[in-house]
This record gives structure tokens, C-alpha cells and sequence, in this order.
């Protein structure tokens, strides 16, 4: 019989009975890239494999807390399990918490405590946003509507807008002074961070964040959002509610019919809308607007499964008339590490970096790519394109050398 963890111990503050920390068991999740066919995208991952990839998420903990300040409540599990937390600015930090929790994961404990005050405890992006109800579907929309219009500025624009960093302020940092040191380096002029209303932020840090998701989670708290021109510099706007982004699906007769359930379900709540009022009908192309929670649930019925679940692991690549496969791929902001990891596992293709390449720093680099369609060579040329690189494929080698400039 194997025993069970020991305890750590913690002093709790006032009014908190006991709060034990326990090492995870179990592996955290690893993502997944799937090349699919042409109405598909680079999935989401399911919610339960978003909390398991962040830090800490599989901990054991057992606490009680009688009338805590939410604020102080989570500090606690983040300090025990190193979990990072952003706590929106239209929540209110101060509410009681009066709450029991039997042994559990870090990850269902945070969910609760946001639960138990009348808020949501979301994953987004490697870090849990604590929001009033439907404000983090709003963020993560948010995130995708500018990181579209990225798609249209010049590469090393975009290479710089998301390029990861972690960030630390101290006690009473004012909103407007942050972003200016985030983004002024990017383009923001300061009297458009002047637009952000006079506030103090409590101490807090976030871990590696690319500098528009970082903007995109403040502005976010004062109902603003960033916009871009084609050139990439940025200003800042008030959020145009209701936010939502459109996608296009290509039905098919097989679940034709949940999706016009699902489409209709949304519509009526509010939640999406077909612009023009065009009629979706089997084997046509339909574009949906809908927040990114809505697309999801579009996606999933779409394909036949339950929003809840994970998407297939794998499917086969699409073949054109004459026999050569085509790839659909889009992806946002992905270390290209990673992202050349799995595609070599999916396509059997053996990546090779040229000589003088340094492949640790390139890998870090963040890539997007949009692509419908496309050959092997032109995928591995969308992807490494954002890394400043080109490939030269022959047979199953690839081989990445910088762009000639």
C-alpha cells in the first residue's frame, strides 16, 4: 500500500482553519497539434487539459477558510502552488469567502474559491483569469479579434507583438505607466496609453506572456482593448460589445443538423449571429460571428463530439485530385520549437538547422499562420516564415536557413 503524501505545512492566516499541500501524482498534459482538413483550425485544447498544463494544477490541497477576503484566499493557493492568477479589475478582491474544501486538485480548488464569491476561474493562455461571469470568453475573444489584425502587419511586427516575457510590478504601479513599459517599446504613443483611466495595481507578477496578451488582460479591466493599423502601431479603443469573431464552416450532412441546433441555440441567447442572414444550408460555406466560446461549441457540433471533450488526436491530411496532400494549420503565437516537434512526429519529416543557426534561440520564437490548402513545402515555409527563416525540403529532410534579406 503506498502512503500518502506528507502534509506541508503552512501558517494560515486568521480565520483559516488548515490548508495542506500535496505533490501532484500524475504527469502534467502535454498540447496537441492536429493537421486536419480544409473547415478545421490548430485546436483549443479541452478546458481539463488547459488547468492540467499550468504550474501546480494536479497539487492536493485541503483547506477551510470562514469570512477571507477573496484576494487573500487565492494568494494563498498561489503561493502553495506557484498556479498564476490574474484577478480581473472589475472584480471585487475585498468579497468574503467562507468556504470548505475536502482534499482535491489545485486546479478544482481555484474554480471553487472563484465560484464561491460569484466568479469564474478560467485558463487562458498559461495563466487563470479570475472574471466576473462570460468576461474571460471576452478576453480570449478579444485576444484573437487583434492578434487578426497582426496577421496583416509586416513579420518582424508581428515577431515582436508576440514574443513572450514574464512581468513584475510593485505595490501601486499605475495601469497606464505599465503599459507604456510593456508596449511604448512597440509603437504605443503615451497619449494613447492616457486613454486608460487613473487606478493603482496591487504587487502582482505574470509569468511569460506575449506583450499583447499582457495589454489585451489590462486594458481588458477598463472595458478597452488595442486596435492596429496595417503598419502595426497600436492605439487603444473601448471594447465594441458584443465582442465576436467570424469564422467560416463548411457543413456536412452527417451533423448539419446539430450544428443549425447549436447555431440557433446561440443565436437566440445572443451569443452569435450569421451576418446577412444568409441561410445555412448542406455543402455550403456558412460564416459565424460568435464569441470564442461559441465558436468552440459551433466547432464541436460540427464535428460531431460534445464541446466537453477533447478533439480526435490525429486526422488524415487532405489529398488534392492528383494524389498530393494538402494541409490546412492555423496557429497563433506558438514557440516554433514545439511546433516543429509535433509536426515531425505527424509527417515523418526530420528537421535539420543550417550551419551557424542558433537553434535554441530560434525555437523560441513565437510563429502564427493562417493556411487553407497548401502543400507540404508551402506549410513548413507559412510556419518558419514568422522566425525569419525559409525551408528547403527534399524528401523527408527539412532544412532551415535564414531568410536571404
Amino acid at each position: 500500500m503506498s502512503k500518502k503524501p506528507r502534509e506541508k505545512s503552512l501558517t494560515p492566516p486568521r480565520g483559516q482553519l488548515r490548508f495542506g499541500v500535496f505533490r501532484a501524482t500524475r504527469p502534467l498534459a502535454a498540447g496537441a497539434l492536429w493537421l486536419v482538413a480544409s473547415n478545421a483550425v490548430m485546436n483549443v485544447a479541452a478546458a481539463t487539459a488547459d488547468w492540467q498544463r499550468l504550474p501546480g494544477a494536479t497539487q492536493r490541497i485541503a483547506a477551510t477558510w470562514r469570512d477571507q477576503q477573496l484576494e487573500t484566499v487565492l494568494a494563498r493557493v498561489v503561493e502553495a502552488s506557484d498556479m498564476p492568477v490574474w484577478i480581473d479589475r472589475r472584480v471585487n478582491r475585498q468579497q468574503l469567502v467562507t468556504l470548505a474544501l475536502a482534499e482535491t486538485t489545485v486546479a478544482n480548488a481555484v474554480q471553487q474559491i472563484a465560484a464561491a464569491a460569484g466568479y469564474e476561474a478560467t485558463p487562458w493562455r498559461g495563466v487563470v483569469v479570475v472574471a466576473t461571469p462570460g468576461a474571460a470568453d471576452e478576453i480570449e475573444t478579444l485576444g484573437l479579434a487583434v492578434r487578426e489584425q497582426l496577421v496583416a502587419t509586416p513579420a518582424p511586427v508581428r515577431r515582436r507583438w508576440l514574443t513572450p516575457a514574464a512581468a513584475t510590478w510593485p505595490q501601486l504601479t499605475e495601469p497606464r505607466a505599465l503599459l507604456m513599459q510593456w508596449i511604448e517599446p512597440l509603437g504605443l504613443a503615451a497619449n494613447e496609453a492616457a486613454r486608460v483611466p487613473h487606478d493603482l495595481l496591487p504587487a502582482a507578477s505574470l509569468p511569460a506572456l506575449a506583450p499583447i496578451d499582457r495589454a489585451t488582460l489590462l486594458l481588458g479591466g477598463f472595458d478597452l482593448t488595442l486596435q492596429f493599423d496595417t503598419g502595426g502601431a497600436p492605439r487603444i479603443a473601448p471594447i465594441a460589445r458584443p465582442v465576436r469573431i467570424t469564422r467560416e464552416y463548411r457543413l456536412r450532412p452527417q451533423t448539419i443538423a446539430a450544428f443549425d441546433a447549436k447555431l440557433a441555440e446561440l443565436v437566440a441567447a445572443g451569443l452569435a449571429e450569421v451576418p446577412g442572414g444568409a441561410r445555412a444550408e448542406q455543402g455550403r460555406r456558412v460564416s459565424i460571428a460568435a464569441s470564442a466560446a461559441g465558436h468552440e461549441q459551433l466547432a464541436a457540433a460540427l464535428s460531431g463530439r460534445n464541446a466537453a471533450e477533447p478533439p480526435p488526436a490525429k486526422r488524415p491530411p487532405r489529398r488534392s485530385p492528383g494524389g498530393e496532400r494538402r494541409y490546412s494549420l492555423r496557429i497563433e503565437g506558438q514557440p516554433l520549437g514545439p511546433v516543429l516537434d509535433q509536426l515531425a512526429a505527424q509527417l515523418g519529416v526530420q528537421f535539420v538547422w543550417g550551419e551557424g543557426l542558433a537553434a535554441a534561440e530560434y525555437r523560441t520564437r513565437r510563429v502564427s499562420c493562417n493556411v487553407r490548402d497548401v502543400t507540404r513545402a508551402e506549410l513548413l515555409a507559412a510556419i518558419v516564415a514568422d522566425a525569419e527563416l525559409a525551408c528547403d525540403i527534399a524528401d523527408n529532410t527539412a532544412t532551415l536557413r535564414p531568410v536571404q534579406r
